[in-house]
């Protein structure tokens, strides 16, 4: 891991000025708490229960098994959780996932897809969800999309460190974890962040990255990029 960190520091450079674009645009109108609460019942989701969501394919690359052990540790502690993974899951990994709910005592405390789950199921999962969770044991060169699309909706997430520098995230959108991914980490991490609640107002947030990352933005800093290369 110490040389992966290595090769991360002298091969991963983000080039400053050029992020992400999101795959989906929320609207304020959607934010509101009325739309929000209809929006997880839609889901699924019991009332008092806070909802993480994941949008990368669960296995050993995704940190699937460090996750479930933090679901039971926030279970411990008491803290009412529900974790979505709105991805699809590829049947190989159903049975492990099935094996560890058995042993961890998780019953309906994670939802898995069978199938990738159509773009208006993660419009849903974005206006609903209490924080977004990200995580990837590849060291370096890996990418979320999911984390982006988390923070254009204001959504208060979780991320080991690697991925929220690749997302270049805004100050207090992510809190980042060891790219160790320790269980207890992650578990304290996504605590501390349900406890917290959302940063200010999430329409705000939303109307802020909005006007930040747009296609017209992007292209005009590549367009300079390249310029400046030549």
């Amino acid at each position: 891991m110490d040389v992966a960190r290595r090769l991360s520091a002298e091969l991963h450079r983000p080039v400053a000025g050029l992020s992400a674009l999101p795959s989906q645009r929320l609207e304020a109108e959607e934010l509101t708490p009325a739309f929000i609460a209809m929006t997880r019942a839609r889901l699924g989701v019991p009332p008092g229960c806070a909802l993480i969501v994941s949008f990368s394919p669960p296995s050993h690359l995704t940190a699937l098994e460090e996750t479930l052990w933090a679901v039971h540790l926030l279970q411990h502690w008491g803290v009412p959780v529900q974790w979505h993974i709105a991805a699809a899951c590829e049947p190989g990994v159903q049975p492990f996932i099935q094996h560890m709910l058995d042993r961890l005592h998780l019953s309906g405390m994670v939802i898995c897809h069978g199938d990738a789950p159509a773009p208006d199921t993660i419009r849903q999962y974005l206006i609903a969800a209490d924080v977004g969770l990200q995580l990837s044991k590849v060291a370096f060169g890996r990418f979320a999309g999911g984390l982006v699309d988390c923070i254009a909706a204001g959504m208060p997430s979780v991320a080991n460190a690697e991925l929220a520098a690749s997302a270049d995230a805004p100050q207090g959108a992510v809190l980042p974890v060891s790219d160790m991914l320790s269980s207890l980490e992650v578990a304290l991490a996504l605590r501390r962040t349900i406890e917290a609640g959302p940063i200010g107002d999430r329409a705000e947030r939303l109307r802020a990255y909005a006007g930040e990352r747009t296609a017209s933005a992007y292209t005009q800093s590549l367009l300079s990029h390249l310029a400046r290369a030549r």
